[in-house]
């Protein structure tokens, strides 16, 4: 969708030029950073495809372009991955990947102590820990089930949109009756 992009910036920008009067290259290469930045979402990229491909003298229209389409365009984008938060990627439609992060009542459980797999339907395909042996943060891929879990660590977990909500709203529940009982 770059070159869709690119090319609806420029053909509005020539037929304004044209009616206006103007060169068609003094709005054609701002209009073409301004769509990048509008359509695709890409800002600093669009400054730098400006200055690398037409040069330094149409840095300051693009950049006018660039700060009043930055104000003027919506946050959506047409690309998923822009969309997606780092809690959550969506792999395929209704698979997904979650990070949750560990609840108190699990600390110092192993994943197969709860049961994970069987009870959540889900796959923990690794394990962020807030402190490894060394004091430094780890990632764990291979061995997350056999981990010794501690709070504050952040499980990813793969799986289906459904099972994936019932296990943050499983999560949740827990948290606000252990909350409660205190």
């Amino acid at each position: 969708l770059l070159v869709p992009s690119l090319f609806f910036g420029s053909m509005v920008a020539a037929i304004f030029a044209a009616l206006l009067g103007y060169t068609p290259m003094t709005l054609v290469i701002p209009a073409m950073t301004a769509s990048l930045v509008s359509i695709v979402n890409v800002p600093l990229a669009a400054i730098l495809f400006t200055v690398e491909v037409f040069g330094a003298h149409y840095m300051l229209p693009a950049l006018i372009v660039l700060v009043v389409t930055s104000i003027l365009a919506h946050d959506h984008t047409i690309y998923r991955t822009q969309r997606e938060k780092l809690g959550k990627r969506q792999l395929l439609p209704g698979i997904s990947t979650r990070r949750v992060k560990i609840p108190a009542h699990w600390a110092g459980k192993t994943l197969i102590d709860l049961d994970f797999r069987n009870r959540f339907e889900l796959n923990a395909i690794g394990l962020l820990e807030l402190q490894g042996v060394d004091g430094i943060p780890h990632v764990r891929i291979q061995d997350a089930s056999t981990t010794v879990l501690e709070e504050g660590d952040i499980l990813v977990v793969l799986g289906t949109d459904e099972k994936l909500a019932g296990l943050e709203t499983a999560v949740r529940a827990t948290q606000e009756t252990i909350i409660d009982a205190d």
